[in-house]
Order: C-alpha cells, then structure tokens, then sequence
C-alpha cells in the first residue's frame, strides 16, 4: 500500500515533468510541525543547477501540482522550500484503508537478513541496572521490529567469562571478606570484594591466576 510520502513524491514528480523541470531534490517529512507533515528542496537544488531564483521556481512547480485531494494547498517557505500539510479527510480515509489489513500497510523487506541482536549483557557478578532494563527494552523492539519486516533475527544475552567472574568472588570471600558487613548488606559486600578482587587481578598475575583455577 503506497504510503503518502510515496504518493506526494510521484505527483511531485510528475509536476516536474509538466513544468519541464528534472527531477530533483528530496521529499522527507517535516521536521517542524510548523511547516506540515512533508517539505521538499527540489526547487532549491534545481535553482542551483540552473542558475534561477528557487521561490520562483517553487511557485513554478506549484501550479502543476495536483494535490488536492491529498492535501491543503501547499506553501513555499524560506529560500524556496515547498511545505505539504495533509487533509485531516485524508488521513481518515487513508487509516480507514489500514485497520482491515493486520499488518497496517506494513510490507516485508525485499532482501531479508540474518541480523544478530546482543541485549543487556550483564555481569553475572554483579546487580543488574536500569541500563541492562533499557538496553534490553531497545533490543527487544528492535529485535520485534525486524522481525515483523521478515527477518531472521536472533536475540543474544551474551553472559561472557563467568567463570572468571565468580572466580573473582570467590577467591575475594576468602581474602578480602568482611564478615560484619556481610551481615549488614550482602549484596553489597560481595559487589565490593569483586571490585577489590578485580583491582588486583589486573595488576598481579598471581591473583588473576588464582581466581582462574
């Protein structure tokens, strides 16, 4: 189902064409509501290329434009920019048209892949955050994005060397334990004696080694 960027752009280009022009420029949706739902610079580039006032050129392709039952009649702003603002009838007629369809208008990707996507990945030995929430939540749409497109997708929580992690753990509660704070707050005397551990491992080879065995 052709969307109505899609539908602006070829009756953009066929006022092109009846006005003599090429094609040229770019329809995109406007970045500012102020300026409607879809803008396009053909009349700025073309003034370039051949050396004309581009505003003049807007309201050149503007009077070969037939656009009415799309949209309210369209504006030229700025050095020559041409701003699109949709009929509110319609957009009601155009999502009248989608709600039969399940896939809303939605098509499959004409050139499927296989996409690995890695979600929060966290450290075994230590709390999870909201930054592992949030990049598994971003993972996850992506992940149903891409798939809803056709997609092969495979989703990955990649866990790492957890071995050496709680090796880390280990070899901390039987060095650097502090039994009272244990008591106190385990969670967060055990994050603390495999930060220390960590620390050292880096620096010794002796105790990197011992947290491997």
């Amino acid at each position: 189902m052709e969307t109505f960027q899609t539908l602006l752009a070829n009756k953009l280009s066929d006022a092109l064409a009846k006005a003599s022009l090429p094609t040229g420029g770019e329809l995109t949706p406007a970045t500012d509501a102020r300026f409607g739902d879809y803008q396009t610079n053909a009349a700025l580039v073309l003034g370039k290329q051949r050396g004309e006032n581009p505003r003049a050129l807007a309201e050149k392709i503007l009077a070969d434009i037939d656009i009415s039952d799309l949209c309210e009649p369209p504006t030229v702003a700025g050095a020559g920019f041409i701003n699109f603002t949709l009929r509110s009838d319609a957009v009601a007629k155009k999502a009248g048209e989608l709600l039969p369809d399940e896939r809303l208008g939605v098509a499959n990707a004409k050139s499927t892949k296989k996409i690995v996507i890695d979600f929060g990945s966290p450290n075994v030995a230590k709390p999870m955050h909201v930054g592992h929430i949030r990049s598994t939540v971003l993972g996850d749409a992506l992940a149903r994005i891409a798939s809803f497109l056709g997609h092969e997708v495979i989703r990955d929580n990649h866990i790492g060397d957890w071995g050496t992690q709680f090796g880390m753990v280990i070899y901390g509660w039987k060095n650097l334990l502090d039994r009272q704070s244990l008591q106190r707050d385990p969670l967060a005397e055990i994050v603390r004696i495999y930060k220390e551990t960590n620390e050292k491992a880096t620096s010794d080879p002796q105790v990197r080694e011992a947290c491997r065995q």
